[in-house]
């Protein structure tokens, strides 16, 4: 039996979590018994509602971070390191996957070029990393130069040339030497999406809402906990526009005493539905809805472009999503609210501009951009 062994940080959020587990699922399903997967998470807390389990034997070390005080424990670290050590001893795998690493400069990484030393040299294991694009992390050339066998890049290449625009000349040029030099273990996916996922129809999806002849504003935060001023707005709006049904989704780490002030903030407003995370059934929802306001994380952006819905969206400032709203606003009808700021009037007349915008031609996006699934499973395979 073939071992493959991931690793992931969580970052504190939803995506990464659930940008293994798809592939996770492909692969179990084409490879069967012939492979046993194992999946190791770490983070402050475990992501929830996503079943590894069902996939793969799923194990969450917990990062050595106090939240309250701020506090990283470099020695408790290195027990972390050493646990996830005895798992690979355990595991033995022939085929080792990071998500993001190593264009991450996350704490999380730290000495982890140990663990890719320790695979390699015990275990002769070939290193894979899936990223949606090439970074500049504490790690990346050495650790691609010396350890990684094939780095899977979850953006479709014609796309992914813009974004050395968002970085400065000298890590540019940086960053087009580790592309010329290491090529030959570069392969662009395209999306990490499932599209052959069966989603509910549409008029299924309005019918269980009660949506009649209302217009349907999906509001999603993703897995941070910012921007918290959408669900207020989204509270002001239906209470002005009934002519509109919100739903939204607050977030999974939104705290539980949080959570009960804005139910009960809803009582008596029919055209609004709150909850804390709308999974595994976010993509019935999305492709019902008639507009989408979101962040502009990697697998929003996808999902977004594949469902072809226009959107409201709020970058995250200092991440790569300002670059995939930019990728947005090229293929979509969006309002970009780049500095993250926007009252419920802004947020009003946003919505009702992109409610009388005419779709953007077709034409711009590419069926091929969404094969990431199929190709990554593909090139992971072969290296079995």
């Amino acid at each position: 039996m073939r071992g493959i062994l991931f690793y992931f940080n969580n970052y504190n959020t939803f995506g990464h979590a659930t940008r293994v587990f798809s592939l996770v699922k492909i692969l179990k399903e084409r490879l069967g018994d012939n492979a046993r997967i194992t999946v190791v998470e770490t983070g402050i807390e475990q992501t929830q509602a996503i079943p590894f389990q069902k996939y793969a034997d799923f194990h969450f070390i917990p990062l050595p971070y106090n939240k309250y005080n701020n506090y990283f424990d470099g020695d408790l670290h290195k027990k972390h390191l050493a646990s996830f050590k005895k798992m690979i001893d355990n595991t033995k795998p022939e085929v080792f996957i990071t998500d993001y690493y190593p264009f991450s400069r996350h704490f999380a990484y730290l000495g982890f070029l140990h663990i890719l030393e320790y695979l390699k040299n015990r275990y002769k294991s070939k290193i894979v990393c899936i990223s949606p694009h090439l970074n500049l992390g504490r790690d990346t050339y050495k650790a691609i130069k010396e350890y990684y066998d094939s780095l899977l890049i979850l953006f479709p290449e014609e796309l992914s040339k813009y974004y050395a625009l968002f970085f400065s000349p000298q890590e540019a040029r940086m960053l087009g030497d580790i592309y010329k030099k290491f090529r030959h273990k570069i392969s662009y996916t395209g999306f990490l999406i499932d599209i052959d996922k069966k989603t509910r129809e549409e008029q299924a999806v309005k019918k269980g809402l009660h949506l009649g002849n209302r217009k349907l504003i999906l509001v999603s935060r993703g897995g941070y906990n910012k921007f918290e001023h959408l669900i207020l707005n989204s509270l002001l709006l239906a209470k002005k526009r009934p002519e509109w049904l919100f739903l939204v989704s607050l977030g999974p780490s939104i705290e539980e005493n949080r959570f009960k002030k804005y139910k009960s903030l809803t009582d008596g407003l029919k055209n609004i539905r709150l909850k804390k995370l709308i999974y595994p059934d976010f993509d019935d929802y999305l492709k019902a809805s008639d507009i989408s306001i979101n962040m502009a994380g990697y697998n929003t952006m996808a999902r977004l472009l594949f469902f072809k819905k226009k959107s409201v969206v709020f970058p995250v400032r200092h991440t790569e999503q300002r670059f995939n709203a930019e990728i947005l606003s090229y293929c979509l009808p969006c309002k970009v609210f780049a500095n993250g700021n926007a009252g419920s009037a802004q947020l009003e007349k946003g919505i009702s501009e992109l409610l009388k915008a005419r779709q953007g031609p077709n034409g711009i996006i590419k069926q091929e951009w969404f094969n990431g699934l199929t190709v990554s499973s593909d090139l992971i395979k072969g290296i079995l």
